[in-house]
């Protein structure tokens, strides 16, 4: 062999072997493109990351003020009662049903606490935790309670709360306005009012 021919061979491997490596480079940036393709799929985009945050914010903003709300009621009911909120409670609305049940849920804790301060308990139940749209148990669970209440204050035993279809609108504002009488004279014996 001479010189020539081991130059040529030289040359012929060392360009086989380039264009190996080469052709392994070229599938290896394919793979990382194909893959960098995929990452919308993936990975959440930076404008997809800022509108969720921005509605997780106002999520939490809402929340807060429903809140800051309720703080504001339990600080302004101190040991009193605030009667309107029982009566002004209006057919088919929604928002005014959620103020009543609140407001009826905390004259209820406050019945409880001012009993208990005097030595007397009964079962309390969750009856600020009401589902508007079927109001079955927390129906149950007040009725239980107003006869508890009854029985200890020596009242006359409570209607019956658990007959009334509030879908009508006479039997709803029938009943807020005997429940209305219930509550008011509950403290008036306890000396709410």
């Amino acid at each position: 062999m001479d010189q020539q021919e081991i130059f040529n061979i030289v040359v012929s491997v060392c360009g086989f072997l380039a264009g190996w490596i080469l052709n392994n480079i070229y599938k290896a940036i394919k793979v990382l493109e194909d893959d960098i393709k995929g990452f919308p799929h993936y990975y959440v985009t930076k404008e997809d990351y800022r509108n969720d945050i921005n509605d997780i914010k106002q999520m939490l903003n809402k929340i807060f003020d429903k809140l800051d709300h309720k703080v504001d009621k339990w600080e302004r009911l101190g040991k009193s009662t605030n009667m309107d909120t029982l009566s002004i409670v209006k057919f088919g609305d929604k928002e005014s049903l959620g103020e009543f049940l609140f407001e009826n849920g905390v004259q209820h804790l406050l019945f409880w606490e001012t009993l208990t301060d005097k030595g007397q308990t009964y079962a309390k139940f969750p009856i600020t935790d009401a589902n508007i749209d079927n109001l079955d148990d927390w129906l149950l669970a007040h009725q239980t309670e107003h006869q508890a209440l009854s029985t200890y204050l020596n009242l006359d035993n409570p209607f019956n709360m658990l007959d009334v279809d509030f879908k009508s609108e006479n039997d709803f504002y029938d009943w807020l306005s005997t429940h209305y009488n219930i509550h008011t004279q509950i403290a008036s014996v306890l000396g709410l009012t």
